[in-house]
């Protein structure tokens, strides 16, 4: 069965991942409408598109939101996603838009193409096909993969959902199963792009020597929650440590991405928008900057600029200290 035929027949049969029937959302539905109930209007529908898309039935669930949500704005949080929001996921409007961020040339095509097959859904779907929605972003940390997620959001007009991880990891793993499953059943009553950051530190390879068999649950739970989860839903997970998970994991995402650290053309594209004389000062000594993550960089040229507005006159002084400073600091973390 292919991929996507899989995680379709999965949500159709577990009606028990949107909490009741079809008919019961329908009366509960009524029922909130006829007393003014918004916010648990706002829930049964949320539940009933979800169910729809789920189904295969995106035409009627885009009937359904458009009902509600006017073209062009994000969707607002429904009541049991409001209620996760303070456990286990962090939801807010994206404000990072792609043409923000200087990516490497190869990954520019790629989001590109993810966010055309999304803009052309409907053609595709009566094609038999339906947009990526799985997307793995790899590198060390500081360049970039928490901003493309918010980027991507923005791009599809969807909210971004965060998976916490200070929430759902718990001293006991059986405890922190229950959360993960838990936090994927409620964002997979929305329409939105859900975040998992470090992804390495919840899927790690099953069968390491320190490895206990409870782990290994957790581990297998996830995989089968990333299966399970509605065609609505757009995941991108990140990871710092792509060596540490479990094959199994890498192969539900559609796409890879890499987001190393920035060459000299990247730096160069960089500075060249930071305002002069810092930006020029600091480009003229580009070659020192190289190996540097992107917030490391950022960090660097907001400390110049904080100096020279301060009334250091002496700006090569200061640019000459300030890439000494960093440099040991980014050392000192390796």
């Amino acid at each position: 069965m292919a991929r996507s035929d899989r995680r379709t027949s999965r949500a159709e049969g577990d009606p028990r991942r949107y909490g009741v029937s079809r008919a019961d959302i329908l009366v509960a539905l009524a029922r909130a409408g006829s007393h003014g109930d918004r916010e648990g209007f706002a829930k049964f529908l949320a539940q009933l598109v979800a169910q729809e898309r789920a189904k295969g039935h995106h035409a009627l669930a885009d009937r359904l939101a458009a009902a509600t949500i006017p073209a062009g704005t994000f969707a607002r949080p429904t009541t049991a996603l409001g209620q996760a929001d303070s456990q286990a996921l962090r939801r807010r409007v994206p404000e990072r838009r792609l043409s923000s961020l200087i990516l490497p040339r190869d990954v520019e095509v790629e989001i590109g193409a993810l966010v055309a097959e999304h803009a052309g859904r409907k053609t595709l779907e009566a094609q038999g096909l339906e947009p990526r929605r799985a997307l793995l972003l790899t590198g060390p940390p500081g360049n970039g993969k928490t901003s493309l997620a918010e980027a991507l959001a923005a791009e599809l007009e969807l909210p971004l959902v965060t998976l916490r991880h200070d929430r759902v990891v718990k001293s006991h793993l059986g405890e922190t199963g229950a959360e993960i499953a838990k936090a994927f059943e409620a964002v997979a009553s929305e329409r939105c792009v859900f975040f998992v950051d470090e992804l390495d530190a919840l899927g790690s390879e099953r069968g390491r020597d320190n490895e206990v068999g409870e782990m290994r649950r957790v581990v297998i739970g996830l995989l089968l929650e990333l299966d399970r989860l509605p065609s609505h839903v757009v995941v991108v997970a990140a990871t710092n440590h792509p060596e540490l998970l479990d094959s199994a994991a890498g192969r539900r995402f559609e796409a890879r991405l890499e987001l190393a650290a920035p060459g000299a053309d990247q730096i160069a594209r960089y500075l060249g928008c930071v305002p002069a004389p810092v930006g020029a000062a600091l480009l003229a000594r580009r070659h020192r900057l190289e190996g540097m993550a992107f917030a490391a960089l950022e960090g660097l040229a907001l400390d110049v600029r904080r100096w020279h507005a301060l009334g250091r006159s002496d700006l090569d002084h200061v640019v000459e200290g300030r890439i000494d400073h960093w440099r040991r600091a980014v050392k000192k973390e390796r």
